[in-house]
């Protein structure tokens, strides 16, 4: 008998700005489907829940890469994606499902978006070990080997520091 799956449980928890952006796209009409799914996502404490819609959002962002050229609305769910990616810890899998989207998009799309935001969280992690404060940065840790395990753009944004030549 098989052993059943064990279900991370992680409420993901954005800033508040990025929760009222998420909500003003999803009431604003335009291009809606992924911020929707995004905020379903968010609703979510169960990971494989969290996968799916991750999944049915990646999809959804992948088809506009092909017809649509990137708007306002597309930048910030990447925003949201990239936040989330910071957000999530080591064992959620939904790392790695955001990671298979920022890789699956035009690199113009994605890379500006994931270094700001990426780069910004290891900077604050470094501004308070620099302050001697005793806080935890395992995550910090995890965050920087998620980025370089099997995530191509993530290992570039770290080579790089969020500068690309193209």
């Amino acid at each position: 008998m098989k052993k059943p799956k064990k279900v991370n449980k992680q409420e993901l928890l954005l800033s508040e700005k990025t929760k009222l952006e998420l909500k003003r796209m999803c009431e604003s009409g335009d291009w809606v489907e992924v911020p929707i799914l995004l905020s379903q996502c968010l609703e979510e404490a169960d990971s494989v829940k969290q996968c799916a819609l991750l999944k049915k959002a990646g999809t959804v962002l992948q088809a506009a890469s092909c017809t649509r050229l990137p708007s306002d609305s597309i930048y910030k769910c990447l925003a949201v994606l990239a936040e989330l990616f910071v957000a999530c810890d080591i064992k959620n899998p939904s790392r790695k499902i955001i990671s298979s989207i920022f890789d699956s998009l035009p690199r113009g799309w994605s890379s500006k978006v994931l270094s700001s935001v990426v780069l910004n969280k290891i900077c604050q992690a470094r501004d308070i070990l620099i302050l001697g404060k005793d806080v935890p940065i395992r995550c910090d840790i995890d965050l920087i080997s998620d980025m370089l395990e099997c995530f191509t753009l993530g290992t570039d944004v770290l080579l790089c520091n969020g500068h690309f030549g193209n």
